[in-house]
């Protein structure tokens, strides 16, 4: 076995001077995007083993692009395509299973910091259903907890999460990320976090998304982890802010010839638009100055491609489109 590397990248510090510059509380979440990684993936399971201090109760997943079999890959995987959220990885778990009852497994962190009694704190992380999957479950949540969990015994496990994703905001995305928040207010001394679906299967809010119906382990919902924050609650003016500035929306996808990009330009400097085909190359490459901004796409192939918007530091939104002819 080749000497463990540490991998770190340069963006994940730039993001992190960027965060406090915008006046929010420092992140307590280690390694939240999951980019630091001890070697390379190259197969399933291994999150508690290179994803480090993340451990695992269960068998969830770490994927990164420098994978090159495509088992945990990113974009390409097993599981499916989906660009990272930030950066170039993410974990993966399993939150139901329609026809067992082991299909639960959770990704777990100690903080860096215990929570405060009395405190609020804002908590939020980023899913992506697979495209493998054919049920999506709504019911993924956080739990804060004194004590490290270390066994799942009769899943999934019995615990109450403090901030669950409410049933208003389906988790069916494929394309893209669906952000899960919400604020707790800490008892004190807990200092680590547990990510996943706290309802056995009858009470599990699923939908189903497609596919054949079949006993074949894709009867089943397994996410996308990325971007985890757990911060003390001392700036919620800014959240609203930020709030604002996540309303960007690309369709329609699929597209043909045309598509729109509609965001508030205002709150931004020097957004582009970039578009990559699978190779990771840039293909086109366009400026946006206006709140509905209309991209011609004629030029491009037919196929699966990935777009980012950008601004003058941050990386704004980032997915697939998908082009029909």
């Amino acid at each position: 076995m080749p000497f463990p590397f540490l991998i770190m990248r340069k963006t994940s510090i730039i993001l992190l001077i960027l965060f406090f510059a915008k006046g929010y509380s420092q992140n307590l979440v280690p390694n939240s995007s999951f980019e630091t990684i001890l070697y390379c993936p190259n197969w399933t399971s291994q999150l508690q083993n290179i994803g480090l201090p993340w451990s695992t109760i269960g068998s969830a997943d770490i994927f990164n692009s420098c994978d090159s079999t495509n088992i945990v890959g990113v974009p390409y995987n097993g599981f499916g395509n989906e660009p990272a959220h930030t950066e170039i990885g993410y974990a993966g778990f399993n939150s139901f299973a329609a026809y067992f009852t082991w299909g639960f497994e959770y990704p777990q962190v100690k903080l860096t910091d215990s929570l405060k009694a009395g405190k609020k704190y804002y908590a939020e992380f980023y899913v992506s259903l697979a495209d493998s999957c054919y049920y999506a479950c709504n019911n993924i949540g956080v739990y804060f907890s004194k004590d490290s969990i270390s066994v799942l015994t009769t899943p999934p496990l019995s615990y109450v999460p403090q901030i669950e994703n409410p049933h208003s905001n389906a988790l069916t995305n494929k394309i893209g990320w669906t952000k899960v928040s919400g604020y707790y207010t800490a008892n004190g001394g807990e200092q680590y976090i547990v990510i996943g679906n706290f309802h056995d299967n009858a009470n599990s809010d699923t939908v189903f998304v497609g596919g054949f119906p079949s006993t074949n382990n894709w009867n089943r919902s397994y996410y996308y982890l990325d971007d985890v924050v757990v911060r003390l609650d001392t700036t919620q003016g800014v959240e609203e802010n930020d709030l604002m500035k996540q309303k960007i929306k690309l369709y329609p996808n699929p597209a043909d010839k045309n598509i729109l990009v509609e965001m508030n330009a205002s709150l931004y400097n020097n957004i582009n638009i970039s578009i990559y085909d699978y190779t990771g190359a840039i293909v086109q490459k366009t400026i946006i100055k206006n709140d509905l901004t209309t991209i011609d796409i004629s030029s491009l192939s037919a196929g699966i491609y990935l777009y980012r918007i950008t601004d003058s530091n941050n990386i704004l939104q980032s997915s697939k489109i998908i082009i029909i002819r």
